[in-house]
């Protein structure tokens, strides 16, 4: 019933633990593990085939990035349901159930996210869920928090993290899948908001607990993190955001990116940040494209999308 998916780039050491958790759970529903290997040099593939014979893996010849990995596996996915998971993840035991016992209540269900706890400090969150801003911002919802019930209810959210989330796999296909030009970061927010324009549900499921290392592969604020983020943020903002909404928050995303090339500054980063964005409009013609689909299919309406959407304001004054 289940296809889990878990793209792997040199994360050997990740692997064990990730994988004997998945055959620790209680799961009364058959699921299959597919790790892509996006041509992992430590020994993955060896570890593999010694030690898990039973995974199935499909190995590719290079380094294709995170979306064009889990868009493989989906592909060559048999089942209906797909679950999403990074190789830096330890899975609790009701991990997989309490998520398929969400998203088979309705048709309507795109995707299921996960209550994502740090792996060395379990007592702190690390995503409840994505939110969208006005300014074309997005972020994990409750990162870094102490988790003390807060996030204890099950409710509609606008995103899931793809480091641990049940897709619906027609629905990925109704709405274009995972888009491999984006390489790493975002790509899951695109996701979902195409998930939304096409009126699929999004839930977050608190039952469905996970423990994430976080960074395994390439480090916070590192230049492959500007240059990926920056230009992925861009773009699904030219993808997705209706005209008129995107004339509406238009100061927002202006002051935004500003912000942001700021900070790149302060970092020591302008020239990568810089290059983000010159790459983002080497690719204008093509998302313009892209645009044109996605909006004819467009099945909810604006004030939907407004209020689904956060105020970038309200979030500053939360913080105080």
């Amino acid at each position: 019933m289940i296809s889990i998916i878990i793209p792997n780039w040199n994360g050997k050491h990740f692997l064990d633990t990730c994988l004997s958790s998945l055959l620790r759970m209680n799961c009364n529903v058959s699921y299959e593990i597919i790790i892509v290997d996006n041509g992992s040099e430590d020994g993955s593939i060896e570890f593999l085939e010694i030690n898990y014979p039973d995974v199935r893996v499909i190995a590719l010849n290079e380094n294709t990035g995170f979306a064009y990995a889990v868009q493989c596996g989906i592909d060559n996915a048999k089942y209906e349901f797909v679950a999403l998971l990074n190789n830096d993840i330890e899975v609790d035991k009701n991990w997989l159930e309490a998520l398929y016992n969400i998203i088979i209540k309705d048709k309507n269900i795109g995707v299921c996210a996960s209550k994502m706890l740090y792996f060395h400090n379990r007592d702190i969150i690390n995503s409840a869920g994505i939110y969208y801003a006005w300014d074309g911002g997005a972020r994990d919802i409750g990162i870094d928090e102490k988790d003390i019930g807060q996030y204890n209810k099950l409710e509609s959210i606008f995103g899931a993290c793809a480091g641990a989330a049940l897709y619906r796999k027609s629905a990925l296909e109704e709405i274009g899948g995972f888009d491999i030009k984006f390489f790493a970061y975002y790509e899951d927010v695109d996701v979902s908001f195409r998930m939304q324009l096409y009126a699929y549900k999004v839930y977050y499921v608190p039952d469905a607990i996970v423990y994430h290392i976080g960074s395994g592969s390439t480090g916070k604020v590192s230049d492959f993190v500007v240059l990926n983020g920056h230009r992925n943020l861009i773009w699904l903002l030219i993808k997705n955001m209706p005209d008129l909404l995107l004339l509406l928050y238009s100061p927002f995303i202006i002051l935004y990116q500003f912000y942001a090339l700021w900070n790149s500054y302060r970092r020591g980063q302008l020239k990568i940040s810089l290059k983000a964005r010159k790459n983002a409009m080497s690719n204008l013609s093509f998302y313009l494209k892209e645009r044109k689909k996605i909006q004819k299919n467009r099945r909810v309406s604006l004030s939907y999308l407004h209020k689904l959407f956060l105020n970038p304001l309200s979030l500053m004054k939360s913080k105080k």
